[in-house]
């Protein structure tokens, strides 16, 4: 004991020197040094930070990461003190820990500044105090075990005899009652197996799709916003997360009835080599299994999606699957195989050590609570910012993680209501609740509320914004737009001469942001902001004035505004069923950096402000003036003042907006006429191809029928595999609780309860378990829908069809879960004999 004591007093005395290395210098910008306390002074007390930038263009990230060291130092404080107290600091040492590994990636991921030997010194510190508490933990464990293990011993000498004079074969009445055992659970087994094979044959599919036609079609950018390669990549990404979510709830099941097997197999016996053999030997075969059914699945549906797509629209695509994609999906599903036979070996090994469950109490309920709703308002405040995107991440991690904390937090709450209340009828039937285990209970509503909530929260929000999406045609009002030249003009005037259309011509200047779409973490990892970014945002700058006539000429009352000289407003050219994003993706600035002229193939990224200056956005608008090009990613207008305009406008790039109404007779020839006029400005799509000298109304209609068809069909897809894995997983969760239900009515019949009562009761319990996670799913997923229409600017009418397709959708799921509902609840409750 004097040894623990020591080891706790020396992690005391680290976690201080970590806490007061705070008051030292942590990072040095250019010749000066600066303390974390000192360093955030200057950036949010006296706005230093364009002066850093200028030194390092890290210095954007550096407040953000920095915010973990110091989220450590604080926590060691705290820890230390608690530990003086003696008080329990867990979540505290998780903190800290996290913290910390965050700071330490970023630091060595991100260069521009020079950590200070404090900053050093601190995270040495934390590591060694992370070892001698680690050290500790051992220690104690290893004299627990040295004990326990000495007994044991001591009370096995008596059996010593009898285990010597074991043959080493097992009698065939063993596996006769394993085999017997494993096809009394045969039916869950079988679910388990089918839908692994769906899903994985799916994903085989998808995946195939994906790399097939972006290798060999270089069909990303032919649709107007994603592409049909980012279709198949949201409908991958979507797949595998109903994936991960179907196999952790079914392996939850699938232990719990191990662990009932390892139970009989220590009666009857067998030894711990037998039991692993017949546990992998079992899940062997299911994986085995699986992956055969589900690429068979994946190859049929690839190969007559090939028949169809090359009856349909003449691509010829290979005939089968690369073994390529065979290999990875293959790998995937190893891997995931894998890592679900270690949770369990790992969970069923520790089973037997913790016979003491932990029960959450009211202090640790209040702080989840906190946490939670903290969360879920700081997460719904940042979904419902433009720039942010309507990030998927947000939504998955950040709202419905912080909601499954606050189930956690609610339950844990409740729990510690009904220890103090007295012995009803009702609170026995509360304490012996259908499915038993309070981590369990929580684990499976917090699971179904997920799955509902990508359902009504992400899949039937995008599929009400393309059904509520105007008609194509209506996001066209001119059948050419072209980005043209002042040495175009002979061209435009010699087609209005011979009436072969109407020409609307209107200055305009070429306008570059830094960023044209959106990054992931890989770019981030690898410092894309120290480069040049491709691509870069290239769209079209007007005058006040133009834009007022563009709005007259579509007949749309213009927005009223006053702009200053440098201020912006911002009209995005996009229908209701793209998401909301910003002008400029470059860190997700408030202000979008702006260059007039064509993009820059090279520049100095420390002087990247000086080339792209910073903009104040006065205000925004979604209208559709001129058209809809990339799904409103490239080619929006960006309106300036009238003063301002013309004091910018430049003869870099293109300075002169030419709309055409062509009548149906005269295309042929003026289609001729902007085949010169396009070869002439080919350069001008030289940094994307998305970029057009002109744009055709009856091309870009086809593509946005095109494209709301394959998006239609992919959340198609992806809602039915969604509604099959809740449907298996609560006929699996079920088939596993046969017996539990079992021992749960014979106990009610000894306590004399009338089988009426027992039915009614069940029936509240079963409203609890299948509507709970609904609800919170219905009330969340209707903030969201409340924030798509302020984010994506609907107008009243359009808001109101969007909302009633939108409670249409809802209405349908609900039908069809309330059909799961009543099947599942009429077979558990009448079957349990």
């Amino acid at each position: 004991m004097n040894k623990k004591r020591a080891l706790k007093m020396v992690c005391i005395i680290l976690l201080f020197l970590v806490a007061g290395m705070l008051l030292f210098p942590w990072l040095r910008i250019g010749k000066d040094w600066y303390t974390l306390f000192a360093f955030y002074r200057s950036v949010f007390f006296e706005d230093q930070l364009r002066e850093f930038v200028k030194i390092t263009a890290s210095a954007y990230f550096i407040p953000v990461f920095l915010v973990f060291g110091l989220a450590a130092g604080i926590g060691a404080g705290v820890k230390a003190v608690l530990m003086l107290f003696h008080r329990s600091c867990r979540i505290v040492t998780g903190l800290i820990y996290g913290a910390e590994l965050v700071y330490i990636a970023t630091m060595f991921s991100f260069g521009g500044y020079m950590p200070s030997p404090a900053a050093l010194l601190s995270s040495l510190l934390i590591f060694t105090e992370f070892m001698v508490e680690k050290y500790a933990q051992e220690y104690e464990d290893f004299t627990k075990e040295w004990e326990f293990q000495r007994k044991k011993e001591a009370a096995e000498k008596a059996e010593r005899k009898k285990r010597l004079s074991f043959p080493g074969k097992y009698d065939v009445q063993l596996l006769r009652i394993m085999w017997r055992e494993t096809r009394h659970q045969k039916r869950a087994l079988f679910l388990i197996c089918a839908g692994n094979s769906a899903l994985l044959g799916i994903m085989l599919f998808l995946f195939a799709m994906k790399t097939t036609l972006g290798k060999g079609y270089g069909i990303t950018d032919e649709l107007p916003s994603q592409g049909l390669n980012g279709i198949l990549s949201d409908a991958v990404f979507m797949v595998v997360l109903i994936y991960l979510f179907y196999q952790a709830i079914t392996i939850f099941y699938y232990i719990d009835r191990l662990r009932e097997r390892q139970r009989m197999l220590w009666v009857l016996g067998a030894r711990e080599k037998a039991k692993m053999m017949i546990q992998g030997l079992e899940y062997g075969l299911m994986v085995l299994c699986s992956l055969l059914v589900g690429t068979g699945i994946g190859t049929g549906v690839y190969g007559g999606t090939a028949v169809i797509l090359n009856e349909q629209f003449h691509w010829k695509l290979p005939s089968g699957i690369p073994l390529e994609i065979y290999f990875l999906v293959m790998l995937f599903f190893l891997l995931m195989s894998g890592s679900a036979i270690f949770v369990t070996n790992d969970s069923l090994k520790g089973a037997g050590k913790r016979n003491v469950k932990w029960i959450p109490g009211r202090r640790m309920a209040a702080f989840l609570g906190l946490l939670a709703v903290t969360g879920l308002i700081y997460y719904v405040i940042s979904y419902g910012q433009r720039r942010n995107a309507e990030s998927i991440y947000s939504l998955l991690i950040g709202i419905a993680g912080s909601n499954v904390l606050f189930i956690v937090a609610f339950y844990c709450w409740k729990r510690n209501v009904y220890k103090d209340r007295s012995e009803t009828f009702s609170q026995i039937m509360e304490k012996i609740p259908l499915q038993s285990g309070f981590l369990k209970n929580i684990g499976a509503k917090a699971a179904l509320f997920f799955v509902h909530f990508v359902f009504l929260a992400v899949l039937s929000i995008k599929m009400a914004g393309v059904l509520a999406a105007p008609p194509a045609e209506k996001l066209y009002p001119y059948d050419y737009v072209c980005i043209a030249y002042p040495e175009d003009t002979p061209l435009f005037e010699e087609l209005k001469k011979n009436q072969l259309a109407e020409v609307l011509n209107f200055p305009m200047t070429r306008v570059t942001t830094v960023q044209g779409e959106a990054t992931d973490w890989i770019d981030v990892a690898n410092n894309y902001y120290m480069s040049v970014i491709w691509p870069q945002g290239q769209h079209i700058g007007i005058s006040q004035t133009t834009y007022q006539k563009l709005c007259r000429e579509i007949k749309v009352a213009p927005k009223e505004f006053s702009l200053e000289k440098e201020q912006i407003h911002i009209v995005y050219q996009q229908d209701l069923s793209v998401k909301a994003h910003p002008l400029d993706w470059f860190m997700d600035r408030k202000k979008p950096y702006i260059r007039i002229g064509q993009p820059l193939r090279y520049y100095d990224y420390h002087f990247r402000e000086q080339e792209y200056p910073p903009r104040q956005v006065k205000s925004e608008e979604r209208a559709i003036l001129t058209g809809v090009f990339q799904g409103g990613f490239q080619e929006n207008l960006v309106v300036f003042s009238d003063s301002y305009f013309n004091s910018i406008r430049r003869e870099e790039g293109p300075s002169e907006l030419v709309l055409l109404r062509v009548k149906e007779e005269a295309r042929k020839q003026v289609e001729e006429k902007l085949s010169v006029f396009a070869e002439n400005h080919k350069s001008d799509s030289s940094w994307s191809r998305l970029i057009q000298p002109y744009y055709s109304k009856n091309t870009k209609v086809d593509d946005v029928e095109s494209e709301r068809i394959l998006i239609m069909a992919a959340l198609f897809m992806e809602t039915v595999m969604l509604l099959m894995s809740l449907f298996l997983i609560q006929t699996i969760k079920l088939e596993f609780e046969k017996e539990e239900r079992k021992k749960r009515r014979t106990l009610l019949f000894h306590l004399g309860i009338r089988r009426s009562e027992e039915i009614k009761n069940c029936r509240k319990e079963y409203r609890r378990q299948f509507f709970d996670p609904l609800i919170h799913a219905y009330i969340l997923a209707s903030l969201i829908a409340v924030l798509t229409c302020y984010l994506r600017d609907m107008s009243r009418s359009e808001g109101q069809r969007f909302v009633l397709i939108l409670i249409l959708i809802w209405g349908i799921y609900l039908a069809v879960y309330l059909l799961i509902y009543r099947t599942k609840r009429r077979e558990s409750i009448w079957k349990s004999n």
